[in-house]
């Protein structure tokens, strides 16, 4: 028995002019009244149903009948689901459908799925939207019997209506008001299914009543423009009629000119024209397929189909910093101008930094007038001041400066400004809302000096002229960077450079040279590398902008450093017990005629490694690098040579002992070992001294070769000559005392005396003790150690009970015992003497 929610007395035929018809699959086929395509091997029709009937695998299968109701509509279907419906089992039932195989613009719906709901879709062209979300879980039982009522008017108003085995009268669904789409073509009905669902749908008493859309609306002009440098190309939202299209009485371009030639399409016409100007009217008549004609008149611009030149279109404005505003919006900006005759269609340009670039919409930027550029929701803020376009992405503009570029569609840049430079060259400062303005837009190439911040009280000119306007290029090029290898020297100046004149020279020699350059680099390349730690002089005259501007004569100090060796450079002096307020010290010092540059090099405590410094820092010959990481720390207590500081994060040295290794590319270059202990007995507190090398030619580890700086220089000389620094020739002899005199009373003058001995081989134990002249024991300088070549030991005046010696003569024994029995001894005379 057939239940049904309305009467079926005006249903009892089938309409195929207006796609009203009525299924009740009481003929058992598919091919007649109405006719049915798509999946027809999956369905079969038998007791008056239409049953699936598919392979026993997961698929989607479809059947469509023509149908173009849609408006004053109705639909009515009955369906069972032998099963519980679910995301993998539902169907669908397209009310209306403009394609046939259900895929494009239409209205389904749903009947199961996850929320076993009855449910009304719009179908898009790229998916699907629900519209009516019907209650929750009526579906959910473990077989459907359901039937369906939806109805729409004439504007677009659904409702939806189902009774199901448990609802005691019809359920109301929901109603909603969706005109999307307003036409139809076809019916159709949707399973989607797994394997053991494949034959459990049935459907039966399909009813569809209602009108066919008819078409009143004008065709609607959807997109138009100038192609190349002979066409327009016209769009429509429909498609329209192509004979009517063809006459050319129906576009009349500025007044007098009908096209050449027209080839309409479906929905398109493509007319072609001779004679564009920058700003055409054109007026045109099309009809669409239903006689309803668009008669009207648009604008279009016309760009000039030239490739753009470097130049043609600048950055003239930027706000990078809007805060605190002034008068202007708090928003940034950069403002473009066309410095040409021409209009730029700026369509597919590029604007950005050096981290991303935003692609422009289409606009037609006529010759000089400007384009505002900002953010999306700054759009608003700055159409007030000209035309404004939003970027999204928009390149953030930093503050502290950025790198800002213009491409063409065809990527070759037109212009460029690194404002980070421009900031820098500034001599006045802005705390923010003040933007940056080019002096003369004419300018051939980009120019830190052709800047300058607004004058302007608003703080900036946004669609006006700049405030700092000048109407002729008075500036100079100027040098932005230069960078040279031991081969080349490489210079970039702040515009376009002309080197026909350039005069170039390099002291001590010059040699062959060539050059080479490209917009505002120049290149230098010498035939023959340049020497490593020889000072190179540089004069590089003549080099002109493009409008005549000479550039200042440029001088230039070229330095290669050499690459040291082990023992090339060594500790010096050493400060690890600061005062509290001071800081430690390191002092190295270049033994060699060489130019090395230190910044890469490391110092290590044994367990830290640091290097040096971040940047160049180059040690000239002969000369002192104190590391230390505050030189104003250091500067504060003793006199110090400032030009000998370098700023360095150094490992910490313990203020008792420790041990420090001096690097540079994996190379060891010296290594020390240093104990309070060292320091000079008569000293009762050593904080604030530091320790002076005795002798550069002795070894680091020689702790004898390591004494307290003199209090004559404040017990520390960063960046002098050592106060204590003997300069005796220990290759003299096989052993020498010096001084013979001494006044150990730390005033810097012959406080110590060095017993310094060059042997004639190695494995000697030496041992050296101190007598007075009755031959009473007072002082053991060294016992049985064990002994290089070459090397020193020091007596500072002090027995070994630890007071100072009385003043007068004393015998120095000094003995060297080889390990193969043979030994050497001499005795030497010391006096120690008191300061007067």
């Amino acid at each position: 028995m057939k239940a049904f929610f309305l009467t079926l007395s005006f249903l009892l035929f089938w309409l195929s002019g207006n796609g009203q018809f009525v299924e009740f699959f009481d003929d058992n086929e598919l091919t007649i009244n109405p006719t049915w395509t798509g999946d027809l091997e999956h369905f079969t029709v038998s007791n008056s149903e239409l049953r699936l009937a598919a392979p026993a695998v997961a698929a989607t299968s479809k059947l469509s009948t023509a149908s173009k109701a849609i408006a004053n509509a109705t639909w009515q279907f009955k369906v069972t689901m032998e099963f519980n419906p679910s995301s993998n089992n539902y169907c669908r039932i397209y009310l209306t459908s403009i394609v046939e195989d259900l895929s494009q613009e239409g209205y389904f719906i749903m009947l199961g799925g996850t929320e076993d709901e009855v449910s009304l879709y719009r179908q898009d062209r790229n998916g699907a939207a629900e519209i009516i979300d019907g209650k929750d879980g009526r579906l959910g039982t473990s077989v459907v019997n359901v039937e369906v009522m939806v109805t729409r008017d004439q504007q677009g108003n659904w409702s939806v209506y189902s009774f199901t085995d448990t609802d005691a009268e019809k359920f109301y669904d929901g109603s909603v008001f969706d005109d999307s789409y307003k036409a139809s073509n076809y019916f159709g009905i949707q399973c989607t299914y797994t394997s053991t669902r494949s034959d459990k749908f049935v459907f039966d008493d399909l009813q569809v009543a209602g009108e066919a859309y008819t078409d009143t609306e004008r065709p609607v002009l959807t997109y138009a423009k100038i192609l190349g440098a002979d066409s327009i190309i016209l769009s429509f939202n429909e498609a329209i009629d192509q004979e009517y299209a063809q006459d050319p009485a129906n576009y009349i371009l500025n007044g007098n000119l009908t096209p050449s030639d027209i080839q309409p399409g479906d929905s398109t016409v493509l007319l072609n024209f001779i004679g564009f100007e920058l700003l055409n009217q054109l007026k045109l008549a099309v009809s669409d397929l239903s006689n309803n004609i668009l008669d009207t008149t648009i604008y279009l611009d016309y760009a000039e189909p030239v490739p753009p030149r470097t130049g043609d279109v600048i950055i003239n404005e930027i706000m990078y910093d809007p805060s605190p505003p002034e008068d202007l919006p708090e928003t940034e900006f950069v403002e473009l101008l066309n410095t040409t005759k021409r209009v730029i269609n700026m369509h597919g340009w590029l604007f950005g930094d050096r981290t991303r670039n935003t692609r422009l919409e289409e606009f037609f930027l006529y010759p000089d007038s400007t384009l505002i550029l900002t953010m999306q929701s700054g759009v608003e803020l700055m159409s007030g001041y000209g035309k404004a376009m939003g970027l999204s992405p928009w390149p953030s503009l930093n503050n502290s400066g950025d790198h800002l570029s213009l491409y063409a569609p065809d990527s070759t840049l037109i212009n460029y400004v690194d404002y980070t430079a421009i900031i820098d060259d500034l001599t006045a400062s802005v705390d923010g809302g003040v933007s940056l303005e080019v002096r003369y837009p004419l300018h051939a190439c980009p120019s830190t000096s052709n800047w300058s911040y607004s004058l302007d009280r608003q703080g900036g000119t946004p669609g006006r002229a700049n405030s700092v306007y000048i109407d002729q290029d008075i500036l100079t090029p100027l040098v932005e960077n230069a960078s040279y290898t031991d081969s080349s020297l490489v210079v970039t100046y702040s515009e376009p450079i002309n080197v026909d004149n350039i005069q170039f020279r390099i002291e001590p020699h010059t040699p062959s040279w060539q050059l080479s350059a490209s917009v505002s680099e120049l290149e230098i390349t010498f035939e023959n590398k340049l020497q490593e730690s020889v000072p190179h002089f540089i004069t590089l005259t003549g080099v002109q902008d493009c409008h005549g501007n000479e550039a200042a004569s440029m001088e230039l100090e070229l330095l290669f450093p050499s690459k040291p060796s082990m023992q090339d450079v060594i500790f010096n002096e050493i400060l690890f017990n600061p005062y509290p307020e001071g800081e430690d010290f390191i002092e190295l010092k270049n033994l060699t005629n060489k130019y090395f540059d230190i910044s890469k090099w490391q110092v290590s405590n044994g367990e830290i490694t640091r290097q040096i410094s971040d940047s160049t820092s180059i040690l000239k010959p002969f000369s002192f690098a104190v590391l230390t990481r505050s030189p104003q720390s250091v500067e504060a207590f003793y006199i110090s040579d400032k030009e000998n500081f370098v700023i360095s994060n150094i490992p910490a040295m313990n203020n008792d002992q420790g041990a420090l290794s001096l690097t540079a590319n994996n190379t060891l270059l010296d290594t020390m070992a240093y104990n309070e202990s060292q320091h000079l007995t008569i000293l009762t507190d050593v904080e604030g001294v530091s320790l002076e090398r005795i002798s550069p030619g002795i070894s680091s580890l020689e702790r004898q070769n390591w004494v307290s700086a003199s209090s004559t220089v404040d017990f520390a000389s960063p960046g002098f000559e050592n106060s204590q620094n003997n300069t005796f020739d220990n290759n003299a002899a096989e052993l020498v005392i010096h001084p013979e005199v001494i006044v150990p009373d730390n005033f810097g003058q012959d406080e110590y005396c060095t017993v310094a001995y060059n042997l004639d081989k190695t494995g000697y134990l030496a041992s050296i003790k101190v007598y007075n002249l009755h031959g009473q024991l007072v002082a053991k300088v060294a016992e049985n150690e064990t002994i290089g070549t070459q090397g020193s030991f020091i007596w500072d005046g002090f027995s070994d009970q630890g007071s100072l010696a009385s003043t007068g003569h004393y015998l120095l024994k000094v003995s060297f015992m080889h390990v193969d029995g043979t030994s050497k001894e001499y005795i030497r005379k010391v006096v120690v003497a008191n300061g007067f």
